[in-house]
C-alpha cells in the first residue's frame, strides 16, 4: 500500500459536508420543536400568571430540567461511545495489516470529529437561542415571559434533537469511512457495525408515540390545573381525572412501546438471520438454508436468497470436481508419457532419422500411441495406434494398447504381432474400445509394412515420387481369427515415410469443411519436395501449423501424431 495515500488528511470537502449535514440534522427538528413549545407557552401563559400558578410553574420547570439534562448526558454518552466503539472496531477489523506510523495517523483521523461535533452542538444551542428570542420579541412578549420559558424552551428543544441528530452523525460517520477507505484502498471489515435496524425502528416508533402522549399528557394536567383553580372541577371529580390521565399514559407509553418492539422484532428478527445467513456465507459455510417464514419483501429476499446459495453451492461443486477431474487428467497425462516413446530414444538409432510431433485434441491425454523401438539386431520396429474416441477413455485404451505390444514384441513380423494383438484384445481384456494401428519394420535396404484398419500411409522416394502402401486389414478388436498380411517395400537414401493418424486429415474448419486425405497428401509431397525431408522436425511442425490454421479458431477435432521417418 501507498503510504503516502494512507496518511493523507481528511479533505475540506468532507469536513465541511459532514459539518453542514450535521448542523441540519440538529436544526431541522430544533426549530420545530421551540416553535411547538412556545406556542404551548404563549398559550397557557395568560391562565397562568392569571392565576399565579408560579409555584407549579417552579415545579415543573425543576422536574424538566432535571430530565433535560440526563437527556443531554445520555444523548452525548451515546454519541461518543459510538465514536470511541466505531474507532476500536476500526481498528481491530481493518482488512489490511498497518504499520503503527499508520494507525497513528488513523487515530487522528477518527478523533478529530469530536471537536467538530462539540463545535455544532454549541453552534446549533446558540442559533436556537437567538431564535427563541427574537421570536419572543417579536412578538411583544414582557422580560418575565422570556426569562420564565426561555431556558426551559431552550434545552427541550436541543434535547428533542440530540436524538435524530445522533442517528443523523452514525449516518455521517458511515458514509465518511467508507469514502475515505476507497480512497486508501482499504476495505473496511463487516464485524464494524453501525446502528442496527431495529434500534432505529424501536427508537422510532418510541419518540413517535411517547413524545405526543407526553405533549397531551402535560397540555391535558396543565388544563385540569386551571379548570380546579377557576372552580370548574371540584376536588373528587379531580382526582378521578388526574388517575384517569397517568392511566392514560401508563397505556399509552406501554402501547407505545409494545408496537415499537414488535415492528421492530418483525423487520429486525429475518433481517439478522439473513445478516447471520451472509456472514456464514462470507466465512466459506455454503451448507447453510434462511427459513423463508415470511410473504413479504423480506421473504421474497429469503427465497432468492436460499436459490442464491444452491446456485453457488452447485458451482462450487462442478468447480470441485473439475479440479478432481484436472488432477485425475495431469496423472493421465504423465502415466501416458511414460508409455510413449520419448525422442531421445529414437533420435539415436542409426541408419535413419526419426522425428515425432505428438498433439491429443485436449491438449492433455488422447486415444493416439507410438512405440519406437529397437527389436533383434538389425530392425527398429515403429507402432502407432488410434484408439477411437478421446479423453480419457481413449487414453485408457492406449494403456491397454501398449502392455500388449510389449507383450507382443518376440514377434518380430508386423502381421503377426497384429494377429496377436487382435486375440488377446478379444479373448483376455475384452475391451469394447475398438482401434486402428499400423507397424513398419525399418532395415537397411528394406521396410515391412502392416495395417489394421489405418489410413493409407505415404512412402516419397527421394525424387519426390509416392509410392502406394497398401492399408491393410480390419481394425482391431471386430473380427476374431482374422489374418493380417505385411508386405516389404524397398528403401533408399533420402527416402521419406510419412506415419500419421486420421487426425491429420479428419479436421474441420468454421465453415464445416474437412481437410481430408487428398490435401494432406499434395501438402506433403509439395512439403518433401521444397526439401523440408532435409529436418524432419522441421517437416512435422510445417505439417501440423497447416493443418492448425486450417481449423482456425474451432480447434483440434482429433487427436493428430505424425511419424516422420527418413533412409540415411
Amino acid at each position: 500500500m501507498n503510504r503516502m495515500k494512507m496518511n493523507k488528511k481528511i479533505s475540506k470537502k468532507s469536513i465541511l459536508v459532514f459539518e453542514a449535514g450535521l448542523l441540519f440534522s440538529i436544526l431541522t427538528p430544533g426549530i420545530l420543536s421551540t416553535i411547538i413549545i412556545y406556542l404551548y407557552f404563549w398559550y397557557f401563559d395568560f391562565g397562568l400568571i392569571l392565576y399565579e400558578l408560579k409555584d407549579a410553574v417552579k415545579q415543573d420547570s425543576i422536574y424538566a430540567i432535571v430530565v433535560i439534562i440526563v437527556g443531554l448526558l445520555f444523548t452525548f454518552t451515546l454519541i461518543f461511545s459510538r465514536l470511541f466503539n466505531l474507532h476500536r472496531n476500526l481498528i481491530l477489523y481493518i482488512d489490511t495489516k498497518l504499520d503503527d506510523e499508520q494507525i497513528i495517523s488513523l487515530k487522528k483521523n477518527l478523533l478529530s470529529f469530536i471537536p467538530h461535533i462539540l463545535l455544532i452542538v454549541v453552534l446549533a444551542w446558540i442559533i436556537l437561542d437567538l431564535i427563541i428570542c427574537i421570536i419572543y420579541i417579536a412578538v411583544g412578549q414582557n422580560v418575565f415571559f422570556i426569562v420564565r420559558n426561555y431556558f426551559i424552551s431552550t434545552l427541550v428543544g436541543t434535547t428533542i434533537t440530540c436524538i435524530p441528530a445522533y442517528f443523523g452523525l452514525d449516518t455521517l460517520i458511515k458514509h465518511f469511512v467508507r469514502n475515505y477507505f476507497d480512497e486508501v484502498d482499504l476495505q473496511v471489515h463487516s464485524d464494524v457495525r453501525f446502528i442496527p435496524v431495529s434500534v432505529k425502528i424501536f427508537t422510532t416508533f418510541v419518540l413517535g408515540g411517547i413524545i405526543p402522549i407526553l405533549i397531551i399528557f402535560v397540555m391535558s394536567n396543565d388544563y385540569r390545573k386551571l379548570m380546579q383553580i377557576m372552580g370548574y372541577v371540584d376536588q373528587g371529580i379531580d382526582n378521578k381525572f388526574a388517575v384517569a390521565s397517568i392511566m392514560a399514559l401508563i397505556v399509552g407509553v406501554t402501547i407505545s412501546f409494545a408496537s415499537a418492539l414488535y415492528f421492530s422484532m418483525t423487520v429486525a428478527r429475518p433481517l439478522k438471520k439473513l445478516d447471520q445467513v451472509l456472514g456464514d456465507i462470507d466465512g466459506g459455510d455454503l451448507n447453510v438454508k434462511l427459513k423463508a417464514d415470511f410473504t413479504d419483501e423480506i421473504g421474497h429476499i429469503s427465497q432468492s436468497l436460499n436459490n442464491m446459495i444452491n446456485r453457488v453451492r452447485a458451482s462450487v461443486k462442478l468447480h470441485e470436481e473439475f479440479a478432481l477431474i484436472e488432477k485425475e487428467l495431469d496423472i493421465a497425462e504423465k502415466v501416458q508419457c511414460s508409455v510413449l516413446t520419448q525422442p531421445e530414444m529414437y533420435e539415436s538409432f542409426e541408419g535413419y532419422t526419426i522425428s515425432v510431433i505428438y498433439r491429443p485434441q485436449n491438449g492433455r491425454v488422447g486415444g493416439d500411441y507410438f512405440n519406437i523401438m529397437n527389436i533383434g539386431d538389425s530392425c527398429i520396429s515403429v507402432f502407432l495406434a488410434d484408439a477411437t474416441g478421446h479423453g480419457m477413455q481413449a487414453a485408457l485404451t492406449t494403456m491397454q494398447i501398449d502392455m500388449m505390444n510389449r507383450q507382443s514384441l518376440h514377434l518380430v513380423d508386423p502381421a503377426e504381432r497384429f494377429k496377436f494383438l487382435n486375440e488377446y484384445y478379444i479373448s483376455e481384456i475384452k475391451g469394447t474400445n475398438l482401434f486402428t494401428a499400423c507397424c513398419v519394420n525399418l532395415y537397411h535396404d528394406h521396410i515391412t509394412y502392416s495395417g489394421a484398419g489405418h489410413p493409407e500411409q505415404f512412402l516419397i522416394r527421394n525424387g519426390g515420387d509416392p509410392v502406394h502402401v497398401e492399408k491393410g486389414g480390419r481394425l482391431i478388436g471386430a473380427f476374431p481369427d482374422y489374418q493380417y498380411l505385411s508386405k516389404n517395400y524397398p528403401i533408399e537414401s533420402g527416402d521419406v515415410m510419412i506415419l500419421f493418424t486420421d487426425g491429420a486429415f479428419e479436421q474441420y474448419n468454421e465453415s464445416g469443411e474437412m481437410f481430408g486425405e487428398d490435401t494432406l497428401k499434395e501438402m506433403i509431397l509439395r512439403y518433401t519436395k521444397s526439401g523440408l525431408s532435409n529436418d524432419l522436425k522441421i517437416l512435422n511442425k510445417t505439417i501440423f501449423q497447416s493443418i492448425k490454421e486450417f481449423t482456425g479458431s474451432i480447434g483440434l477435432d482429433d487427436d493428430v501424431t505424425i511419424i516422420s521417418i527418413r533412409k540415411d
